[in-house]
């Protein structure tokens, strides 16, 4: 789910695969939940990522091919964009991605 700066929320489905690899997105709105409606491009095709919601932001980690990448959705300008220098030390796909208090792993802060 992401929220937008005018108070919106979506929920958001990205990449995927249907006979391809897929780089398009959608997204309901959730106050008027009529139709999911297309969102932005991913800057890659990708599958099987893992995803976490962060504030009002989604990101999503690894993907098809045994991607290293990290993708954050900017709630403001609706577009996607690769973190940088955060790196996976080995790239994933068919994973899972948590959002963890750095109070329980004070060492990785």
């Amino acid at each position: 789910m992401v929220a937008a700066p005018t108070g919106e929320s979506y929920l958001v489905a990205a990449g995927g695969y249907i006979g391809e690899s897929l780089r398009n997105s959608e997204l309901l709105d959730l106050q008027a939940p009529d139709a999911w409606v297309s969102g932005p491009d991913l800057p890659y095709e990708t599958f099987s990522t893992g995803s976490v919601q962060h504030g009002s932001t989604v990101a999503l980690v690894g993907g098809f091919p045994f991607r290293a990448t990290t993708l954050i959705l900017d709630p403001e300008t609706m577009s996607w964009s690769q973190l940088e220098g955060e790196e996976l030390a080995v790239g994933r796909e068919d994973h899972t991605a948590i959002l963890v208090d750095e109070a329980i792993f004070p060492e990785c802060s």
